[in-house]
């Protein structure tokens, strides 16, 4: 079966990671051949997955986000239509609407739907646009994928999505790294202070700015607990300002690696890191979770069913926005040892197999 990826979407973070295992695991397959469209922003990710050949990644130069979408909704379908694939693969949320061949679209994004639709309503326009076209794009796909059973629970809450064929292939857990960098090296980086961790890209929903909080009240008290903060993740400057704010006169304390593609050097953060820490308010699947479980290093979490179903009793839980309450977990991984390294009970080999049934499954609907 020939299989048309549009992958232009992702970028980095969790969806350049989901979007790469993904097809990679997809390429795996026995009966899949594998072509990707790919942008400037993320070509050699996905040029250097051994199981596809460099000639079947082809790179379309959009220059930026709206040209993007425009490119999907204008192109795209002619472009699947004249390349005599089997069925388009659309991983990041959104899907041609007038597509002629069988299309799966994969939906990721828990502020399209359900409560956390709710919850952002009074965003701009821009991201009222952004939820009729997914809206639309699941409406009209002959098959939608959704990454965990939480987010499918929050799309199945909405009326105008009733009748989709929806299907749930759970998002796999972190590629096992193995030559990590060494504890010295994550000092050259951020110093041999003890700290906690932040793995997340700023979005709203992530709460980054409870982060700066922390770090004010760490200062404030004698907790005994590391008063330092890593964030490893792509915080524009007036974001940083933001939380540096929030720290007042600690914000020192506070040290920004932005974005970090190595997982060598990811996984030496973890493996120093006194827990690792995650202050969303939503999330469709708790990706850095596991990956912070696999190093053995501590997790503190907002108590939300994302992060449940991921990591179950593994994880110290605190309600999103309480910081108090984040302060009593991280009291809580301090009284405790360190735990045993631990993962989820699926591979990406899995996601592999389960989503190439859904696309043999979604063209025999659209031939039917």
């Amino acid at each position: 079966m020939k299989v048309l990826c549009n992958v232009l979407y992702a970028k980095v973070g969790g969806g350049l990671t989901y979007a790469v295992n993904q097809v990679a695991s997809l390429a795996d397959q026995p009966d899949m051949e594998v072509r990707l469209l790919v942008s400037p922003w993320n070509a050699d990710a996905f040029r250097a997955i051994p199981a596809i050949p460099r000639t079947a990644v082809h790179e379309v130069r959009v220059p930026n986000v709206p040209a993007r979408f425009a490119w999907e909704q204008s192109v795209l379908p002619l472009r699947a239509a004249r390349s005599a694939c089997d069925v388009l693969l659309s991983s990041g949320n959104f899907a041609p609407l007038l597509s002629k061949v069988p299309s799966v679209m994969v939906l990721q994004n828990p502020n399209f739907v359900g409560a956390g639709r709710v919850r952002s309503a009074g965003r701009g326009l821009g991201y009222r646009s952004k939820v009729r076209l997914s809206f639309e794009s699941m409406r009209r796909a002959d098959t939608v994928v959704s990454v965990s059973n939480v987010l499918a629970e929050e799309i199945r809450s909405e009326p105008r999505l009733r009748g989709i064929d929806l299907v749930t292939v759970r998002t796999a857990g972190p590629v096992a790294v193995t030559d990590a960098v060494d504890g010295r090296e994550v000092e050259d980086l951020v110093g041999p202070e003890p700290f906690l961790l932040s793995v997340a890209n700023d979005y709203p929903h992530k709460r980054l700015d409870d982060l700066g909080e922390l770090v004010r009240r760490l200062a404030d008290a004698s907790t005994g607990l590391p008063r330092r903060v890593v964030l490893a993740g792509d915080i524009p400057s007036t974001r940083r300002a933001d939380i540096e704010r929030r720290a007042g006169d600690h914000s020192a304390m506070l040290h920004f690696l932005g974005p970090v593609a190595d997982r060598r050097v990811v996984a030496g953060l973890y493996d120093k890191a006194f827990a690792a820490v995650s202050t969303s308010e939503m999330e469709s699947w708790g990706l850095t979770l596991p990956e912070a479980g696999a190093r053995g290093c501590p997790v503190v979490a907002t108590d939300l069913p994302a992060h449940r179903e991921v990591a179950g009793d593994r994880a110290h839980y605190f309600e999103p926005g309480d910081v108090a309450g984040l302060i009593d977990r991280l009291r809580d991984v301090a009284s405790t040892s360190r735990p045993t390294p631990w993962g989820l009970d699926r591979t990406w080999q899995d996601h592999g197999r389960e989503l190439a049934e859904v696309l043999r499954r979604a063209v025999q609907r659209h031939e039917g």
